[in-house]
């Protein structure tokens, strides 16, 4: 069985968190998330809002993985990070030939019995720095550049933190490419990933790979509350894990 998670960390800040500019991370909320990564003990973690390289490395120190690190190309604080078992950069947002708002990464895992599994980690832009219009055409430009064209191998999996729901040009633009959103697959679309209820973190699949879905789940708000921390935060984060389970096997 092959598990991947998909995060958006927060800056590893705890909500509720004031600013843009994250600094370090609060030592209390990395240990909590981290503790909470090792119990889901994915084979390739997919973690958005990590704000620079030195916090990368202390998420590969503390997980003990292979991990790459991909800035924001606009917005350096918006960077991703993937942390594998068995895997290796296949590609990301700083040699698209448009600079990106945030960061996307194409992660290769090695499967027993075939090449690899190439998975698209993305944080998409919202409309905190440009407007909801702008943001829309903005997802899609860069999810395309994420997902490549042509020549370049189309990703088996594509997940991240969208900052859009179901049902706009995101989701359309995936069905479009023949991929399918793996939380109304598992019949789990109304789950929320984030405190108030939405769900702008997702994972899709392509439609080959539809019959290898295993499980899929969001790690319930309750157990990403961070009261009992007394540092005056209510949740680790301001989003939940979610993670797929898939059919296939890994290469030890």
């Amino acid at each position: 069985m092959l598990r991947i998670v998909s995060h958006n960390v927060y800056w590893f800040q705890g909500r509720p968190f004031a600013g843009k500019d994250p600094g370090a991370p609060n030592e209390a909320i990395f240990d909590a998330l981290i503790a909470v990564h090792r119990e889901l003990n994915a084979d390739l973690l997919c973690l958005q809002e990590v704000q620079d390289a030195a916090t990368h490395r202390c998420v590969q120190k503390a997980l003990g993985r292979a991990g790459w690190y991909t800035p924001g190309a606009q917005l350096p604080q918006y960077g991703t990070a993937a942390y594998a078992k068995l895997g290796r950069n296949a590609g990301d947002s700083l040699s698209a030939p448009a600079r990106p708002q945030r960061a996307w990464q194409r992660i290769g895992v090695a499967m027993t019995g075939r090449k690899e599994l190439l998975v698209a980690n993305c944080h998409l832009p919202s409309s905190a720095q440009v407007s909801e219009t702008e943001a829309r055409r903005l997802r899609v430009e860069e999810l395309r550049a994420a997902i490549g064209s042509g020549e370049t191998r189309k990703p088996h999996v594509v997940l991240g933190d969208f900052n859009e729901v179901p049902g706009g040009g995101v989701g359309d633009f995936l069905e479009e490419q023949e991929y399918r959103d793996v939380a109304v697959a598992t019949g789990q679309g109304a789950v929320g990933t984030v405190p108030r209820g939405k769900r702008g973190d997702q994972i899709w699949i392509h439609e080959n790979l539809v019959g290898k879905v295993a499980g899929y789940g969001v790690w319930p708000g309750e157990r990403l509350r961070a009261e009992h921390l007394g540092i005056g935060k209510e949740y680790l984060s301001d989003h939940f894990p979610l993670w797929v389970d898939l059919d296939m096997e890994p290469s030890a």
